[in-house]
């Protein structure tokens, strides 16, 4: 009977003890900068309600004045939520999609922001979030403001104290494309009130018609030419060359691809049987003399000669090659053709030879070189103010 003691007890412990209980694991939560305690079911009701809202093709009411502060949303889909008076203090957003989402009047003080995508952003908050952590942000040249620039403004600032060149530059752009933009708007406003209809689109026509707008400014015109000179000339002298600083690399970039378009330019020129064309002018004698008559010839591509065919192909490839070289040279000449007193880049290019002679250009491959010297010129000046500076703020 002893013997079956062990036995017996470990019947007992297999069939008639209590089954264990499963360890359950806690439940996710958060908590709200006023203390109150929130679980993820309050969440998920909250995105369910955003992703109702973007498959109703934004018919519907989006949630607003949101609390989730503190709330952890580590690449979460928000694409062009509408987050205004939202609480999202001390939230993690680092990897969300937040591209076209409306911030303004949103609580951002310590939210986490790297990596998150603000491309076409609303960017109004009321306070900022962590500095390091919106750095690291996706798209900063593409936030924009509907009313009020300030929180750019300020966020800006505080790149540049922090020493975060790039997205300091980067705010920048934002500033000056947005309000670009702002302008484009009343542009289109103006004429969509008082133009003509010939300047307008069918549906633009449509819209004033069931809007009944009536013009109330006789100077329309006036003010419709200068927002429209401002935004071309903003566009094509700042944006297109250096995005108002935020890519000053951009200049040099352009000072070489105009090089290299002029060169060929001239090249075409030396070819051609007309009076445009360079001139090469040199002293015949190894030293210039006072008073010595200096040879003007105009630069031509030198006669093959007889020979084989493949002999005659080398000879052609070498001349073109030699050709293009003075070209390039001439066009490298116009390109730094700027100086002050003693710093005179064009003479120092020039010095470069191994033998002492000038390259002229005339009829329209002057006129070539003379608009290839000033934008050199501006593209340089641009450049070293972008660089070293910050004209745009």
């Amino acid at each position: 009977m002893k013997e079956a003691a062990p036995a017996l007890l470990l019947l007992f412990v297999i069939f008639l003890a209590p089954p264990a209980l499963p360890i359950q694991k806690a439940e996710w939560t958060w908590t709200d900068r006023d203390g109150h305690l929130h679980f993820r079911a309050a969440l998920d009701k909250i995105l369910a309600k955003h992703k109702e809202w973007l498959e109703s093709d934004r018919k519907l009411d989006d949630p607003r004045r949101a609390d989730l502060s503190g709330a952890f949303l580590f690449s979460a889909n928000l694409t062009s939520a509408n987050l205004s008076h939202a609480d999202l203090s001390g939230a993690n957003l680092s990897g969300a999609n937040l591209s076209e989402a409306v911030l303004v009047d949103a609580e951002l003080e310590s939210a986490q922001m790297s990596g998150a995508d603000l491309f076409s952003a609303v960017f109004e908050p009321k306070s900022l979030p962590e500095l390091r952590g919106i750095a690291a942000a996706k798209n900063l040249q593409d936030l924009t403001y509907r009313s009020n620039p300030d929180a750019l403004s300020q966020l800006r600032k505080l790149f540049q104290d922090s020493g975060f060149r790039q997205q300091e530059r980067k705010i920048t752009y934002a500033l000056r494309k947005s309000g670009l933009d702002r302008d484009e708007k009343q542009a289109r406003d103006l004429l969509l009130s008082c133009g003509p209809a010939f300047m307008l689109s069918a549906n633009e026509i449509q819209v004033r018609e069931s809007l009944r707008k009536v013009c109330e400014n006789k100077y329309w015109y006036t003010e419709f030419t200068a927002i429209w000179v401002n935004i071309r000339f903003s566009t094509f002298f700042f944006d297109w060359t250096c995005k108002y600083g935020m890519q000053p690399s951009r200049c040099v970039w352009i000072i070489l691809w105009v090089w290299l378009i002029c060169s060929a330019f001239y090249f075409v020129l030396i070819h051609s049987s007309g009076r445009s064309g360079l001139l090469r002018i040199y002293n015949p004698g190894p030293e210039r003399l006072p008073g010595q008559i200096q040879i003007v010839e105009p630069i031509r591509q030198r006669p093959l000669g007889s020979g084989g065919i493949f002999r005659t192909i080398g000879k052609g490839v070498l001349r073109e090659w030699s050709v293009f070289r003075t070209s390039m040279f001439f066009s490298l000449m116009s390109a730094f053709n700027l100086g002050f007193r003693e710093i005179n880049f064009g003479r120092w290019i020039r010095m470069l030879t191994r033998e002492e002679f000038d390259i002229k250009a005339v009829g329209w491959a002057r006129v070539i070189a003379g608009v290839q010297s000033l934008i050199s010129f501006y593209m340089v000046v641009l450049w070293v103010l972008t660089y070293f500076g910050r004209p745009f703020e």
